[in-house]
C-alpha cells in the first residue's frame, strides 16, 4: 500500500529513534495540514467571489425594436 508523502512526512516527525509513534504529536500535524488545506480552500472561494462580482458588473446593453 502506498502512503501519501505529505502523511509519510507526518509519521516520520512524529516517530522518534526508537520507533514509537507519538499519537497525539502525529494527531495534531494531520489537523494543522487539515486546516491550512481549509484556510487555502476558503481563500480561493473568496478570491473567486470577488472575480464573479466585478464580472457581473458589466451589463450588456438592451435591445429596442
Amino acid at each position: 500500500m502506498s502512503m501519501h508523502r505529505l502523511f509519510a512526512e507526518q509519521l516520520r516527525c512524529a516517530t522518534d529513534a526508537s520507533g514509537r509513534v507519538d499519537v497525539v504529536k502525529l494527531g495534531e500535524l494531520v489537523s494543522a495540514a487539515y486546516a491550512a488545506s481549509e484556510r487555502d480552500r476558503q481563500r480561493m472561494i473568496t478570491r473567486r467571489g470577488a472575480s464573479c462580482r466585478r464580472t457581473s458588473s458589466f451589463r450588456l446593453p438592451r435591445r429596442t425594436g
